[in-house]
């Protein structure tokens, strides 16, 4: 095993972490805790994306309530095609962890742990973006091209630099695999 991989036991949620420490996008990328609860919370929050994409898509562009095709794929669609919003999502925590670099452990009184704090922030954040996101319809378009409609490997190449350049422009922000998390400069 290579040493410089680092295993995890929180008593709060007993099992092994796995957390490769090479993978810091950017200096103070340390919290290993909110890594976690970012990985556990991906599907979860991903279905819930989808759902309120589908839902502001049908209100945007049906509202009269018309029934075609498309729009009963859509309502009979279940999410199936979860990898291919996977680094949509990697790109959005990273955005989040680098906006919230300075979170370091501090003492709970609420009778919460750590893992508990972090998860409710970052589900209530990720929830307002989504909401926000959807106002978008380019947005909308890429979320179910990459879901509903998925256009195969070539396409969602496609599709995720059409994500990294919708996040990029409403963050400034851009997320490189080994570079990390670098400001946009603005023209």
């Amino acid at each position: 095993m290579p040493d410089n991989w680092i295993f995890f036991n929180f008593a709060a949620k007993p099992l092994i972490v796995l957390i490769h420490s090479g993978l810091k996008l950017f200096p103070n990328d340390k919290n290993y805790i909110l890594k976690e609860v970012q990985f556990d919370l991906k599907e979860t929050l991903l279905k819930l994306t989808v759902r309120k994409v589908i839902r502001n898509y049908m209100a945007f562009h049906n509202p009269l309530g018309l029934i075609d095709d498309t729009i009963e794929a859509m309502g009979n669609y279940r999410f199936s095609n979860k990898h291919v919003l996977d680094e949509f999502y990697f790109d959005l925590a990273a955005i989040y962890r680098y906006h919230n670099c300075d979170n370091q452990l501090e003492l709970i009184f609420e009778g919460c742990s750590q893992y508990e704090k972090f998860a409710a922030g970052w589900e209530t954040v990720f929830k307002s973006w989504i909401v926000d996101f959807c106002k978008y319809p380019h947005f909308l378009k890429a979320v179910l091209g990459a879901t509903l409609f998925y256009p195969g490997r070539q396409g969602a190449q496609l599709i995720n630099s059409r994500f990294k350049l919708f996040l990029s422009k409403h963050f400034n922000l851009k997320v490189y695999k080994h570079k990390g998390v670098m400001e946009v400069k603005s023209a």
